[in-house]
């Protein structure tokens, strides 16, 4: 009797243990998104286009933006896919970061006009 209750007690340790490896497998292997990363990469390349409408000049800046971030572009590609199945939430933060951009380049494009004009001989 008391190896019978010795072994139950070394299957349920055993299945206890076994449940745990599999549960910190699972976990660690889940490759989430970096979401803060995305967005922030997705923000400077609209900004980049947005101030560069020559694809000749942007191509270049965002593929230095790539390699300054240490993101590449297949992962960027694969990191939006992956957020852009939660269409909802992927399209409200997109038009939110789109506002924004468009805000600050709006912003940017008319000092740099003012400055021009400032400084352009009469």
């Amino acid at each position: 009797m008391i190896i019978i209750s010795f072994l139950n007690l070394n299957y349920l340790k055993m299945k206890k243990i076994l449940f745990l490896i599999l549960f910190l497998f699972v976990s660690c292997s889940d490759n989430k998104v970096d979401e803060k990363r995305f967005y922030d990469m997705y923000k400077e390349i609209l900004v980049v286009r947005k101030l560069n409408e020559d694809t000749a000049v942007a191509n270049p800046l965002v593929k230095e933006l790539y390699k300054k971030k240490n993101y590449s572009q297949e992962e960027f590609k694969k990191d939006y896919f992956e957020l852009a199945n939660d269409s909802k939430t992927f399209i409200r933060k997109v038009d939110s970061i789109r506002a924004v951009v468009y805000d600050t380049t709006k912003n940017i494009e008319k000092n740099t006009k003012e400055e021009d004009k400032n400084t352009s001989p009469n």
